[in-house]
């Protein structure tokens, strides 16, 4: 498994049990969580939210940054249809 795909799950598992929203920390969460699950690591946080950058740069993710003015950490909102 790659880090992309890895994302890809984690946003599609999102979805379709009906929670459409996500903090940036979870994706780079994403990195601890494939060390427990592969028995190593597949990127670095930093990997993770590079690699969720390109996806939403390049149109492989439909999502959309959801403002909030009291808290620095980002928060997305799933709009494609992933299930």
């Amino acid at each position: 498994m790659k880090v992309k795909e890895h994302i890809m799950n984690f946003i599609k598992h999102r979805a379709s049990v009906g929670d459409k929203t996500f903090y940036t920390h979870e994706i780079q969460t994403l990195s601890d969580t494939g060390l427990m699950r592969f028995n190593r690591r597949l990127g670095s946080p930093s990997t993770y939210e590079r690699t969720f950058r390109l996806l939403r740069e390049d149109g492989y993710l439909d999502v959309r940054k959801i403002e909030n003015p009291k808290s620095r950490e980002s928060r997305w909102e799933i709009r494609g249809d992933y299930a």
